[in-house]
């Protein structure tokens, strides 16, 4: 078990003669016995913005923050049992009681469902869930989830994760027997969003058909960025999308302006910075996004450079032009090496995955392109990606000839 890529939340259920249920369930108490549910978890507790913290060699405290979880109980019929809330859940071995309603008093099997940092609109359609598959195929929103105003906010990514049975060679499925004592459950809670990074930028027109051109960055955003996921514990991208409905950073480019929202998809600089040669970021800091996953069948997700162009570099004989640099994120394509396997005429939709990293290491060699939903010529690109599991880095280095 990687526990420094999952946060881990430990159940013992103990099972009571007793017919009480707590006021915050999703099902009244009938007569029967009641299973009491203790859950230990054990994560920690800024805003995500400009930041001189490396944040490729892996996760930040705060990103391991939980505010509340919601954990669904489901009979061997996928049935809602009951649907609880913890809003101010304890960390560090403090224990959070609740309790799962039984009738009558023959062993139950059970399965279990934890999500956490769930937005108050989806704690309530949890709440009203009658099956399993209905509570897994809630949606959570991008923006409700994971914006504060015009921010990201790193202590509230939203994490789920289905409860394994260790007694039982970690099978899904436990068992609940009145007047008897269930221990060894646990749960793996995943994050829901990606973590895209741009770690290094540089400029080298040398050999391009503007040898003397200069970039200026303006803007760093993100492309088609999926607006919202399943509470689905599923690793496949395409299961954890709900919909096909799309954010960009800034909202619509038009007449060489922005018009419209998804302020905490992008991060505009207060002066135009020089990109040069060496590697460099303002003061060598990082800008980064957190995105849902995405299969990239429809519009893969794409992390776009902004900035001004200027041909001969003084401006004397060309005025400066906005241009865009998008990075379609893990992306097989001419060019491209990922995991040390170079692209080989096989092309790939550019999916990204839950509870990954990717590191984006751009290197400018020509003229970007005049719109943001443009895409820049594959053969224009050279990228390398390293794919593994947050908090190890997906590294992806990408040269624009």
């Amino acid at each position: 078990m990687k526990k420094s890529i999952y946060l881990i939340a430990t159940l013992c259920v103990v099972v009571f003669s007793s017919c009480s249920n707590d006021g915050d369930s999703s099902s009244e108490s009938v007569q029967g016995q009641t299973a009491k549910i203790e859950l230990t978890l054990t994560g920690s507790t800024t805003t995500r913005t400009v930041s001189s913290t490396n944040p490729v060699t892996g996760v930040a405290t705060a990103e391991g923050t939980v505010n509340n979880i919601v954990i669904g109980i489901f009979n061997a019929s996928d049935e809602v049992l009951t649907v609880q809330s913890i809003t101010s859940p304890g960390v560090d071995d403090n224990k959070n009681t609740i309790t799962c309603p039984l009738t009558g008093t023959a062993a139950v099997t059970c399965s279990a469902v934890v999500v956490a940092n769930v937005p108050d609109a989806t704690v309530t359609a949890l709440k009203s869930t009658t099956t399993k598959a209905l509570f897994l195929a809630e949606a959570i929103s991008l923006e409700d989830a994971t914006a504060s105003g015009d921010d990201q906010v790193s202590t509230n990514l939203p994490m789920s994760g289905g409860v394994i049975d260790s007694n039982n060679s970690d099978a899904e499925t436990f068992t609940l027997t009145p007047g008897g004592t269930t221990t060894g459950l646990s749960v793996e809670v995943v994050r829901m969003v990606s973590r895209i990074t741009l770690t290094s930028l540089s400029a080298d027109f040398t050999s391009s058909s503007y040898p003397d051109a200069t970039f200026n960055l303006q803007r760093v955003f993100l492309r088609d960025a999926i607006a919202a996921t399943k509470v689905t514990t599923s690793a496949t991208s395409g299961d954890a999308m709900s919909g096909t409905s799309y954010l960009t950073g800034g909202g619509t480019w038009s007449s060489d302006t922005w018009s419209g929202d998804n302020a905490f998809l992008y991060d505009a600089l207060s002066a135009e910075l020089l990109i040069e040669s060496s590697t460099t970021l303002p003061d060598s800091k990082y800008y980064w996004f957190y995105a849902f996953a995405n299969d990239g069948s429809t519009s893969p997700t794409a992390f776009v450079i902004q900035g001004s162009f200027d041909q001969d570099g003084d401006g004397t004989s060309y005025s400066s032009e906005t241009v865009f640099y998008p990075v379609i994120v893990n992306k097989m394509q001419p060019g491209t090496t990922i995991g040390g396997t170079a692209y080989s005429g096989t092309t790939t939709t550019g999916s990204i995955s839950r509870n990954q990293l990717y590191n984006l290491s751009v290197t400018l060699k020509n003229k970007g392109v005049s719109s943001p939903t443009d895409n820049i010529n594959p053969a224009n690109l050279e990228i390398s990606v390293t794919v593994a599991d947050w908090p190890t880095a997906i590294e992806q280095v990408v040269t624009f000839d």
